[in-house]
């Protein structure tokens, strides 16, 4: 588990080429860079797959949005394939009144 922050807990996983970030807690403005760092370093490890789960998430804002938007630009930007678990339904809202749910890749998880 990466100490992000008291709101955010943010933990890797790596098996076989698949990494897995797992965000939980309140995902926004003051902690929205945690997850650009956390990233970055899985990608390090070259996966083919990086899988970001939000199931956790139990609030987000603009700044969570656009930290997403910027974690799929940066693992395409390195080859890999991301996978989006959306947070609760309640907040992945926010991502459909935003109008960027349907640009994402999103797994269905309900």
């Amino acid at each position: 588990m990466v100490p992000a922050s008291a709101q955010l807990g943010i933990a890797t996983r790596t098996y076989g080429s698949t990494a897995t970030v797992s965000v939980s807690g309140e995902f926004d403005l003051a902690v929205a860079d945690d997850l650009s760092h956390v990233l970055h370093r899985a990608l390090e490890e070259r996966p083919k797959i990086l899988v970001l789960d939000l199931s956790g998430v139990t609030f987000v804002d603009c700044a969570g949005v656009r930290a997403v938007l910027a974690a799929q630009r940066h693992v395409e930007a390195h080859g890999a394939q991301l996978s989006i678990i959306p947070a609760p339904e309640r907040v992945h809202r926010v991502f459909v009144l935003a109008g960027v749910a349907a640009t994402l890749p999103f797994v269905p998880a309900w």
